[in-house]
């Protein structure tokens, strides 16, 4: 059971973090073209792996309150949220998989 319920965690949260990039590049993109440009013109579809370490740079250094626009600050925030809550219930899966195939 809870291997269903972390995969499922895992499921929304993907899904929330797509939609949040999304929100996040067409606001860089719309309002902040310089900095949409220097991070290599990040895409939902187009992953380049320059766009993914400037991305995590950006969310990381908190690039984003340079910017001084608090939607996409508490957009970037989020997007940090959901990817931290990402790796704690992967490992969580991980856990629980290795458990429940040892107990099996």
């Amino acid at each position: 059971m809870p291997v269903l319920l972390l995969f499922a965690t895992l499921f929304v949260l993907s899904i929330a973090d797509t939609a949040i990039r999304f929100t996040l590049y067409r606001r860089l993109r719309e309002r902040h073209p310089a900095k949409y440009d220097a991070m290599d013109r990040p895409s939902i579809f187009w992953i380049r792996f320059s766009s993914a370490w400037a991305l995590l740079w950006f969310l990381v250094v908190r690039e984003h309150t340079l910017l001084r626009d608090r939607t996409t600050t508490h957009l970037a925030d989020v997007l940090l949220a959901l990817r931290v809550a990402t790796v704690f219930a992967a490992s969580g899966l991980a856990i629980a998989i290795a458990a429940a195939h040892q107990s099996a």
